[in-house]
């Protein structure tokens, strides 16, 4: 179950969590991806084998996916969470602090209607585009 005040403080619980238990590389995703497959997941597991963070990065500035081979708690606190910056002032700070980061192919989340009528998950998906149709009329 999550537990902590903010989003960061959600996701780096998650993370002690995780390492507390045993774990090794430990990659959290968020859950607004009709686009994610398994292949993001994988490759962002693989880049843990190099680096120390990576960052599957969204189109609107944050990131989708964050996966750690040990804790950095400096990712997860004093940041603009749902700022279009939030990803570019991170990666700033691990590069300052020489912490390793690779990074994954850019997604689109969908946090607003306006994300989703973007999405190609929503172009290719003639059922959903109908339902939404239904419940704008």
């Amino acid at each position: 179950m999550q537990h902590g005040a903010d989003l960061g403080e959600r996701m780096l619980n998650a993370f002690k969590d995780g390492f507390d238990a045993g774990y090794d590389n430990i990659v959290l995703v968020g859950s607004d991806l009709p686009d994610i497959d398994v292949a993001h997941i994988k490759n962002g597991l693989e880049a843990l084998n190099t680096n120390e963070v990576v960052f599957g990065p969204a189109e609107d500035g944050g990131y989708y996916l964050v996966g750690m081979s040990k804790l950095n708690t400096e990712i997860f606190t004093n940041k603009p969470w749902s700022q279009p910056n939030l990803l570019e002032l991170t990666l700033q700070e691990l590069q300052s602090n020489q912490i390793s980061v690779g990074t994954l192919d850019t997604l689109n989340d969908i946090d607003t209607y306006e994300d989703l009528i973007a999405s190609d998950f929503y172009k290719s998906n003639i059922k959903l585009q109908q339902k939404i149709q239904q419940l704008n009329d």
